[in-house]
């Protein structure tokens, strides 16, 4: 049994692997956050890699998850950043193709 997509993503934020974090996604996948869209897996590179410098060293955790066939409905956080930072107020929905990331709307606030 192959771990669910949502913990994939979770274990590469922890382990700052971008490379991993990517490979969850399709290769045209979109990821909507409040401030803009990205297409791509290197688009998506690019906001992971400044959410990464924005809470260093944070230990990222699923709160709750619904699955509904191929979407999931999931709110994480992070905590313990170096830097005092943390992840709060997320909701995240994934819509899954062929067990790969094709569409996340993504909020969260760091505070």
């Amino acid at each position: 049994l192959q771990p669910d997509i949502a913990d994939v993503f979770i274990d590469a934020l922890n382990r700052g692997d971008l490379d991993a974090l990517v490979a969850v996604y399709t290769e045209q996948a979109i990821l909507v956050t409040r401030e803009r869209t990205y297409r791509g897996r290197d688009a998506i590179r690019a906001h992971y890699a400044e959410l990464l410098g924005q809470v260093p060293s944070a230990r990222f955790f699923i709160e709750t998850r619904v699955t509904e066939g191929w979407v999931r409905h999931v709110k994480w956080g992070a905590q313990r950043a170096t830097n005092g930072r943390s992840i709060v107020g997320t909701q995240d929905t994934m819509q899954i193709n062929r067990g790969l990331i094709q569409f996340h709307s993504t909020r969260y606030q760091i505070v």
